[in-house]
């Protein structure tokens, strides 16, 4: 990994806004902030800024002289968005360029039913790399209040590891959301719990060691049990193996004694069987090791008492552990248990919620996937104790596949299905997709992935109040760089993506999904949103799209209405024969609607309606099916493109890939779906569709061909983004390519001239420790040839 060194050069200004998150309104005064040359004496180098918008289009430049920098307005005003600040100066450096500063800042609508920030000095803690007060600014989930110890309340450490500090992070996230002074702000259809972690996978236990090394972990067997007053010892069996013996109230009152035990499998199956005071867990042997009778304690069990009792009822749910590393076996789950009672014995109104695994994906049969440890907890009785179901999700949509997504959640929704669990209440507690900040790339246009990630799991029950946003704030942590604000408390633009999404459905629940079709669904997903007062559509594509549309036919409403754009742009749209169009881009679209009508996805781009006959057959599939499939599918030669689409072992540009039908078909289009640019996937930046009746004689029906994609250096230190190279590449992933006019063949290629290096637009980035691959390999997941007469070609007879 490759950043820009620190010191930055001589004068590099640090910005300062009027509040830390760089908030101002449209229509209010024009953004200003102030200059401090943190590394250097005297005044800051700065003699010019830039300012860019999420786009990477530049929409004001300017002088700077002094302390300050004045913004000037753009034509039309500062429209609401993110906004990213420039500021350079005639230094030059290797690594900073002619850079003097960077920040970002947004415009926002001046939304009564939201806080406005706090100005000046003010006291905040924000814990964890948490940031409470701008997660109630931009309407967004909590972020967890999380003590490092519950046996340890004050230390040893600090920062989270301390009780008092937990406390004011509680208050503050309860002043900011529910009383006294900001509660005119909770939205009542969308509550937004507190909750409480600790990272500590504990609970009171004692080891009885076997000579082999291996080990007997004892419990109690539940809460009825003192621990304080139970005691176990180890030693030799009487004729073989060893002995275990149970004594209480005393350490010298045997109530109970499991002799001549061959092994620690043998101890699991006779003492869980009948002990009324213990259960064991072994991890296999036979040896005999020895230990004096010694008290399985309650330390865990008290400090969970006293950390529940001490936030409640201000934080009411409080999680198991973070991503507990051992195989999430029968052992797991008696830590469950004691964790569950332990919070129930603080305060039964109390939510114990867990297991908070890292992830939901994998192979079922694998325990070394994620969904694989799922099914080993479940089938061992886990989850059946806790009052909500937490997870990470890491992983699930990180190519920002629609379909996969949803494959994977849908088969761990069936598994807590199949373990009786499916009416229990979920969380996701912990997620970061696609960085913005990679190893010193900046992706600003990488925020799409955060707000899809939300807009998906709403639509599985799990609202952005229960699926934060992580992590909150750049805190260090440069092996895996994913946060919303910057190190100088700017924010990243998930932050007012994530403010228009609750201005939107403010006071709204999530009523639906919308329906693309097998096609469009692959790149699209949308939802209505409603209350007695309104509803709400919300459409958005995983990928950029140029001049994407999706037409929504909507009942109960005529006239015009208003449309909003993923920042808060308003304009308007007509309805016209119950049908009306609006864009379908890489950011949210908004549609609002009388709360009596309904909408659903029309058409897509132009393609005939959701619906119509032959929508969803697929004639090329996957671009790995190199070899011939059964009917009037294609046979895929010159070229393995794609490997799994990850781009590790795919080709390299130019080259191209040929598909062959037994008969001519008849289409007008072709849709492209390639690896969403990351790691080693790439996507296309120039390639050709043609066409051919005898496989020799080409034509030419479609030329794609992209602005290169390109970075530029303006170097910004920790206090900020950390990165030597921002780019606002647009990181096209779905290509929706008509011809002219329909077409008959027998052969279709595409000829790829050039691709991105994987995550990064171009080799600079590689080299300098971006994400990306060294070389212009081809990465294609699908390719779907269709005909817009009905949506599939058409099977025509030809005699070459």
């Amino acid at each position: 990994m490759a950043f820009p060194p620190d010191p930055p050069p001589t004068g590099y200004a640090t910005v300062y806004w009027p509040n830390k998150w760089g908030i101002f309104y449209a229509g209010g005064p024009d953004p200003t902030g102030t200059l401090n040359a943190s590394y250097a004496a005297g005044p800051t180098s700065a003699t010019a800024y830039t300012v860019r918008d999420y786009y990477g289009t530049v929409v004001s430049t300017g002088p700077v002289s002094g302390a300050s920098v004045a913004l000037a307005a753009p034509a039309g005003g500062w429209l609401p968005g993110w906004y990213r600040l420039y500021l350079t100066g005639p230094n030059s450096n290797a690594e900073f360029s002619n850079s003097s500063g960077a920040s970002n800042f947004v415009i926002l609508r001046n939304d009564p039913r939201f806080p406005a920030p706090p100005t000046g000095t003010f006291t905040e803690y924000g814990g964890e790399m948490a940031d409470p007060v701008g997660k109630a600014l931009f309407g967004m989930g909590t972020s967890r209040i999380i003590l490092g110890d519950v046996t340890k309340p004050e230390g040893p450490g600090v920062g989270i590891d301390k009780m008092t500090l937990c406390l004011v992070q509680a208050a503050v996230s309860d002043s900011w959301w529910q009383s006294p002074s900001h509660a005119a702000y909770a939205d009542s259809a969308r509550p937004r719990h507190l909750w409480a972690a600790t990272p500590w996978n504990l609970a009171d236990h004692i080891l009885l060691p076997a000579a082999s090394g291996t080990l007997l972990t004892a419990y109690v067997k539940d809460d009825s049990v003192s621990g304080d007053t139970t005691f176990v010892s180890l030693g030799p069996g009487s004729t073989s193996g060893f002995k275990v013996t149970v004594f209480s109230p005393t350490s010298t009152d045997v109530v109970e004694t499991w002799d001549n035990l061959a092994s620690t499998t043998a101890a699991e199956a006779a003492i869980n069987t009948a002990s009324s005071f213990i259960r064991v867990f072994g991890q296999g042997g036979s040896g005999v090791g020895t230990m004096p009778a010694k008290a399985i304690g309650s330390a865990y069990r008290q400090g969970v008492i006293s950390w529940v009792q001490g936030l409640y009822p201000t934080v009411t749910r409080f999680e198991f552990t973070n991503e507990p590393q051992a195989v999430p076996g029968r052992e797991l789950v008696q830590r469950e248990r004691a964790f569950v009672e332990a919070v129930h014995a603080a305060n039964p109104a109390a939510k114990a919620i867990g297991p908070c695994f890292v992830g939901i994906d994998g192979d079922e049969d694998y325990v070394g996937s994620d969904l694989g440890k799922w099914k080993v907890y479940l089938d061992a009785g886990g989850c059946q104790f806790f009052d909500e179901i937490s997870t990470h999700d890491y992983g699930t949509l990180n190519a920002g596949d629609i379909p996969r997504a949803r494959e994977v959640i849908d088969k761990w929704l069936a598994m807590l299905a199949d373990h009786g669990l499916d009416a229990k209440t979920r969380w996701q507690t912990e997620s970061a997709l696609q960085f913005a900040c990679v190893f010193g790339i900046h992706h600003p246009r990488r925020a799409r992935h955060n707000i899809l990630h939300t807009l998906l799991w709403e639509q599985y029950d799990v609202p952005r109040e229960r699926n934060p946003l992580w992590y909150d704030r750049s805190h260090g942590f440069w092996g895996f760089p994913s946060w919303w604000q910057a190190g100088d408390g700017s924010v990243t633009p998930d932050a007012p993506l994530h403010r228009t999404l609750a201005e939107e459905t403010f006071g709204m629940t999530h009523v639906g999904a919308l329906d693309f079709g097998q096609w469009a669904g692959g790149f699209a997903l949308g939802s209505l949103y409603g209350s007695a007062a309104g509803r709400v559509v919300v459409v958005q594509a995983s990928s950029y799209l140029p001049d994407g549309t999706v037409t929504l036919r909507v009942t109960g409403a005529t006239g015009t209405v208003v449309v909003v754009d993923g920042f808060g742009r308003e304009s308007s749209a007509t309805i016209s024969k119950g049908l009306v169009t609006v864009p379908l881009g890489e950011i949210p679209t908004y549609v609002r609607l009388p709360a009596a009508a309904t909408a659903a996805v029309h058409t897509v781009n132009g393609w005939p309606p959701i619906g119509v006959a032959g929508q969803g057959y697929s004639t090329a599939g996957l671009a790995t099916a190199v070899t011939p499939v059964a009917g009037r599918r294609p046979t895929v030669t010159d070229g393995d493109l794609a490997t799994g689409y990850d781009g590790v072992n795919a080709e390299i540009a130019p080259t191209n890939m040929t598909m062959q039908w037994p008969e001519a078909v008849r289409a007008d289009r072709v849709l492209i779906f390639t690896g969403n640019p990351y790691q080693n996937a790439s996507a296309l930046v120039d390639f050709d569709v043609q066409t051919s009746l005898d496989g020799s004689t080409w034509t030419t029906r479609a030329t794609v061909t992209k602005p290169t994609p390109s970075t530029f250096i303006h170097g910004t230190r920790g206090s900020n983004m950390w990165c030597k190279y921002e780019t606002y590449w647009d990181e096209q992933s779905v290509f929706d390519v008509p011809f002219a006019a329909p077409v008959v063949f027998t052969h279709l290629r595409v000829v790829v001239r050039a691709t991105s290096y994987g995550g990064e637009p171009d080799a600079q980035s590689v080299a300098y420790g971006g994400q990306g691959n060294s070389e212009q390999r081809i990465c294609i997941r699908d390719i779907v040839v269709l005909c817009d007469d009905n949506t599939r070609p058409q099977i025509l007879r030809h005699t070459p």
